[in-house]
């Protein structure tokens, strides 16, 4: 199966600004992807910080509790419909 989506564990997240050699990994795969021409996803996004690194990045997608807590269907509906 071609691959066309990396996503990025939450480990790897979790030491953003916090430990120099998790930062440098973490950008060092985000441009692989790029370079392979794939989507990148960023699980485990809580801080702002985060958020600003990736944008940085050129990275779209992200998934964690910065934006929002896991929701039943009916709330995503209620939020999207909003």
């Amino acid at each position: 199966y071609p691959i066309d989506t990396l996503k990025i564990d939450r480990s790897f997240m979790e030491g953003i600004h916090v430990d120099e050699r998790d930062t440098n990994i973490t950008a060092a795969i985000i441009h692989l992807a790029h370079t392979l021409e794939l989507n990148v996803i960023a699980e485990g996004v809580e801080k702002a910080e985060q958020i600003q690194f990736l944008k940085e990045k050129n990275v779209k997608f992200v998934q964690g509790y910065y934006y929002s807590r896991p929701l039943s269907k009916y709330d995503v509906e209620n939020v999207y419909y909003k």
